[in-house]
């Protein structure tokens, strides 16, 4: 009969501490929340119900002595509850407990004065951020393990988990106890802050942080500058193992925010290892923290704007469609008109893109041609001082075997000729690269060339022994020869034919049309 003493005691007690005072409960307040949730998790369903009466009773007295204030000490109705309510309550796996507890302590945080909050503020703050991973909806996994069928990508299903959290009780709590914190708990607060941000559980917790840390920030402002230097550390310190775009998102957002009110050398230290990552990597989830800067706090990246347009001109070439739209969007908010752009960068966009050609990587080298190429592009009527350079080294970079992505050099290479109007013997160098790609294998080359040739041939200037004229003979001599008209035995494509090759028959008409334009003009 032990169920019904236990069942008779939780209607007791219901009824017993109706209109105590503290002092009369505190020495058996603890006990009787611990007994609480026992009971609550009973096996006997009466005992249960019986339990659920006595919860009630407690809720609205422990709420009622925490309004009445009094002493703030270390023995405080606030005090003995809060530890209770998170650290045994919340992380109950019975359902009935937590609940209890989750309510009890919203409306806690809800109702009561600010002063009762600010000593628990770090114990409340990372229970709670921690509670946003462990409370989430059993619904969220079943969506899970269904996205692919459903058609939602991951990306989309963290940015709908994070959102959930946010607008769940528990980030309501979050928002209400923001207002708490103040110069007194800022430093506890900012500990626990860096602890989740850098090694927090789960996507809803680091999340949570990053946007907890945001609100005091937009509240506190430049009060926040002692600790900013460790939360600066925090936001950037796992970027590298990070691959939750949702999560990095709001680190670049709270990074932003918090950039404004920090000192400046520390701001600038940060932001100038993320531009060299960025630089060496692409990385996406760095690129995203430039992205913010621009939105967010213009006046910080008005500071590294010589550096971050140059890279952002280049890395809109990047072959990552996620990295290439971070970037066009950060062009997009500070990036001058494009003329602009390369009267002032031109020599900074320059460098990158031959740096570019030198990586090992097909990819980055496709994408420093494709910056000459809109370099140059952009550049018509501006003389680039750089162009004997650029020219140099894209014909150093068409020799070797064949990558993927090659014929952008002979594209780049002929927008130099058409804009730039190379002379003497770099042009003549061009055209001979041209031809030399003429007589390759490789459809995509040959293709290029014969592009390239009949596009820059009208912008090239004659020699003065006649040289850019005999190469122009040579060519129509090499494309009306059996050599420009033989198959390529080794891809089995046909050269010459009229879908996937070259189709010679329509080159030879062109080429002499623009030869003889070409000889009318310097005759």
């Amino acid at each position: 009969n032990l169920w019904r003493n236990r069942q008779s005691a939780s209607s007791a007690l219901a009824e017993v501490i109706m209109g105590r005072t503290w002092d009369s409960l505190r020495p058996f307040f603890e006990r009787m929340w611990e007994m609480c949730f026992r009971v609550l998790d009973d096996i006997k369903e009466t005992v249960r119900i019986s339990a659920m009466t006595f919860a009630s009773s407690l809720q609205r007295t422990t709420a009622r002595l925490c309004e009445e204030g009094g002493a703030q000490d270390e023995n405080s109705p606030a005090s003995v509850v809060f530890p209770i309510l998170l650290t045994k309550g919340i992380t109950s796996p019975v359902e009935d407990v937590k609940s209890l507890s989750l309510q009890v302590l919203y409306r806690l945080v809800k109702f009561s004065d600010k002063r009762l909050l600010s000593e628990n503020l770090p114990q409340i703050a990372g229970c709670l951020l921690e509670s946003l991973s462990s409370l989430e909806s059993g619904a969220m996994n079943y969506i899970e393990q269904h996205a692919d069928r459903v058609g939602i990508d991951k990306e989309s299903l963290d940015s709908l988990r994070v959102r959930a959290a946010n607008a769940s009780i528990v980030g309501d709590m979050l928002d209400r106890v923001a207002h708490s914190v103040n110069e007194e708990n800022l430093a506890d607060v900012s500990g626990k802050l860096a602890g989740l941000i850098k090694g927090g559980f789960g996507t809803n917790t680091r999340a949570g942080a990053a946007r907890f840390l945001s609100s005091i920030v937009l509240r506190m402002r430049y009060d926040i500058k002692p600790v900013c230097s460790k939360l600066l550390k925090a936001l950037t310190y796992s970027l590298g193992d990070e691959s939750n775009r949702a999560v990095c998102k709001a680190y670049a957002s709270t990074f932003a925010q918090l950039s404004k009110f920090s000192d400046e050398r520390k701001v600038d230290s940060r932001v100038e290892k993320l531009l060299e990552v960025i630089h060496g990597e692409g990385s996406t989830m760095h690129s995203i923290f430039i992205l913010e800067l621009a939105r967010q706090a213009p006046d910080v990246f008005a500071r590294h704007k010589p550096r971050i347009l140059p890279l952002a001109f280049y890395m809109k070439h990047n072959s990552s469609k996620k990295v290439k739209a971070v970037w066009e969007a950060v062009w997009d908010e500070e990036g001058p008109a494009a003329s602009t752009a390369v009267r002032i960068f031109h020599e900074e966009i320059g460098t990158l893109c031959l740096e570019a050609l030198q990586s090992d990587k097909w990819d980055t080298r496709r994408a420093g041609a494709l910056g000459i190429k809109e370099l140059v592009e952009k550049s018509d009527g501006i003389v680039l001082n750089n162009r004997e350079l650029l020219c140099n080294n894209l014909l150093d970079a068409l020799k070797g075997r064949y990558w993927d992505g090659k014929e952008v050099l002979l594209e780049a290479l002929g927008k130099l000729l058409i804009f730039q109007q190379l002379e003497g013997d770099l042009q003549l160098k061009a055209l001979r690269a041209f031809f030399e790609c003429l007589k390759k294998k490789k459809t995509v080359l040959v293709k290029a060339a014969d592009k390239a040739i009949l596009e820059a041939v009208p912008f090239v200037k004659e020699g003065p022994e006649g040289e850019v004229g005999k190469l122009l003979d040579e060519i129509t001599s090499f494309a009306g020869s059996d050599r420009g008209k033989e198959e390529d035995e080794s891809s089995g494509e046909e050269t010459n034919g009229k879908k996937d090759g070259w189709d010679v028959e329509k080159f030879l008409p062109a080429l002499a049309k623009v030869t003889k334009e070409w000889r009318a003009k310097h005759s």
